[in-house]
C-alpha cells in the first residue's frame, strides 16, 4: 500500500496489507510496532532497517558507525524488499544517535505520509509474468 504525499505528488510506503476479507483488507501501517522494511539511505548506498513504533516515527537500525547519516536525509526502500518497489520514498532522518551500540548507530525518521490522512491508499499488486 502507498499513500500520495500531498506536498510533492510522489507515492511513498506506507503499508502492506495482512489480511483480505470480502469487502475489506487489514493493512499494518510500516510505523506499526511490528513492522520492519528494509531501506537505504538515499545517494549514500546504505543499507538498514526501519522499525516502526507506533507513532509517525521510524527507528533507522543497523547504520555502520562509520556512515555519514544526518539530519535531513532521506531513507528510501531497498533493493532488498518483497513488498515495496526499490527507490520508493519512506520519510527523512530527524535525528541521528551519537551513541554506537552492538557495532552500530541509529537514526530517527519520520515518515513522508500524514498519518491523520489515512482516508485514501493506492494499492499496488504485481502483474502476473
Amino acid at each position: 500500500m502507498a499513500m500520495l504525499n500531498k506536498e510533492n505528488d510522489i507515492l511513498c510506503a506506507a503499508g502492506k496489507i495482512i489480511e483480505t476479507y470480502k469487502t475489506s483488507s487489514k493493512i499494518v501501517l510500516i510505523t506499526n510496532s511490528i513492522s520492519v522494511l528494509p531501506v537505504e539511505i538515499k545517494d549514500k548506498g546504505i543499507n538498514c532497517l526501519a522499525e516502526g513504533d507506533n507513532s509517525s516515527l521510524l527507528k533507522i537500525t543497523y547504520i555502520p558507525p562509520d556512515a555519514d547519516v544526518k539530519p535531513g536525509d532521506e531513507i528510501i526502500v531497498s533493493g532488498l524488499s518483497a513488498v515495496f518497489q526499490k527507490g520508493m520514498p519512506v520519510g527523512i532522518i530527524t535525528k541521528v544517535s551519537e551513541r554506537v551500540s552492538a557495532d552500530f548507530k541509529t537514526a530517527t525518521a519520520k515518515v513522508f505520509y500524514a498519518k491523520n490522512i489515512l482516508n485514501k491508499a493506492i494499492i499496488l499488486v504485481p502483474q502476473k509474468e
